[in-house]
Order: C-alpha cells, then sequence, then structure tokens
C-alpha cells in the first residue's frame, strides 16, 4: 500500500471518528439531533470525511 493511501485512510477515519464521536457523545447525554441543528454539522463533516480527507492528502500532505 502506498502512502498516499495509507494518509488518505488514516485521514479518513481520523476525522470520521472525531465529528460522529461528537454526535455519539451528544446523544449518549440526551440532546438529539433533532433537537440541536448544530449537530448536522459534525454529522454532514463525517459524511464528507472521504471528500475533505482526499483534499487534505492531495494538497497539504504531497
Amino acid at each position: 500500500m502506498s502512502k498516499v493511501s495509507k494518509d488518505f485512510i488514516v485521514c479518513t477515519f481520523s476525522i470520521m471518528l472525531v465529528c460522529w464521536g461528537v454526535c455519539m457523545i451528544c446523544s449518549y447525554n440526551g440532546v438529539l439531533i433533532n433537537e440541536k441543528y448544530a449537530l448536522y454539522v459534525p454529522y454532514l463533516l463525517g459524511g464528507w470525511s472521504p471528500t475533505i480527507a482526499s483534499y487534505i492528502v492531495f494538497t497539504l500532505l504531497s
């Protein structure tokens, strides 16, 4: 596996873990995404993590 592939996978799952982890912690504490629309930001960023990671890997790390 090439260095670019490894960096992409690490970056993708790091962004996804942080963003969706915030959503998971909030839901454990009783704050639901239907009640607080600000939780859509980390939810959507977690979903877009492959796109964000490809930008980071190809522009910033190369």
